[in-house]
This record gives C-alpha cells, sequence and structure tokens, in this order.
C-alpha cells in the first residue's frame, strides 16, 4: 500500500494559521519529519499498518488510510513542534475473531498510540482505538 498523510475535508475549521506551515510539511513529507530517512520515508505507513495487524492477528488489510488529525493527549509527540497533531489510522482487515471465526474488524488509532504499546498497556492502548467486528453471515 501507498503511504499517503490524507488532509482531512474539514481541516480549516481546526488548523490554525500559526500551525499551517507546520501541517504543509507533515502532509508533503510525513516520513521525514517522523524520522525515517530517505530510504525508508513511507516505512511510517507499513509499520503503523503492521502494528494493527498484529493486535487482531488480521489475515489480510483491505483498506488502510492515514489522516491528520489533532489528538489531545499528545503534545510534541510526532516530533518537535508538532503540538496536538497525531496521525489516525482507519484500517479494515480480515481477521480470525475468537467465537466468531473469520470476519472483519475495522480499527481506528493514533500513531502515537501505536508508538506507545508495549504488553504491559496492550488493555489501555486498545481501549483509545475505535474497534468495530463484523461477522460473515450466510
Amino acid at each position: 500500500m501507498k503511504a499517503k498523510l490524507q488532509k482531512p475535508e474539514n481541516m480549516g475549521n481546526w488548523v490554525t494559521l500559526a500551525e499551517l506551515p507546520f501541517v504543509k510539511k507533515l502532509l508533503k513529507n510525513p516520513g521525514e519529519l517522523l524520522g525515517y530517512d530517505r530510504d525508508h520515508e513511507d516505512d511510517w505507513f507499513a509499520d503503523g499498518i503492521d502494528t494493527i495487524k498484529c493486535l487482531f492477528n488480521a489475515e489480510h488489510v483491505i483498506t488502510a488510510t492515514a489522516e491528520l488529525a489533532k489528538n489531545e493527549r499528545t503534545n510534541d509527540s510526532l516530533c518537535a513542534d508538532s503540538g496536538r497533531f497525531d496521525i489516525w489510522f482507519d484500517v479494515l482487515m480480515e481477521a480470525w475473531i475468537p467465537g466468531i471465526g473469520f470476519g472483519y474488524v475495522k480499527v481506528g488509532a493514533y500513531l502515537t498510540d501505536l508508538w506507545m504499546l508495549s504488553p504491559e498497556n496492550k488493555k489501555e492502548v486498545m481501549s483509545r482505538m475505535y474497534i468495530k467486528k463484523f461477522a460473515e453471515v450466510e
């Protein structure tokens, strides 16, 4: 999947003029601002998707997008001068769901939450994600 940070339709409602230079740089080349080198500048997208896939034992990603967002729990967590900006992943996957079988899982998660994920705080981080599970009906 191609890494592209999407601009939200209503961005003009919550981005100030003072924040606009940073937003333009982030939208142009998120990999560089997130600390990835030139050879791996699209890896931020793949890393986020792979982390979500692993959390849900997903077989297949159907769709995945990344969108600029604001997260009130962060402050300069993406990079210097990023303020409350974050990246929101929206992923639809085919996965094995315990007690149901194969189905579909739709997950929304902030990149900064995925970065802080560990075995010790997995439940806490997952409680901040949007998770919707769907079973196939015959």
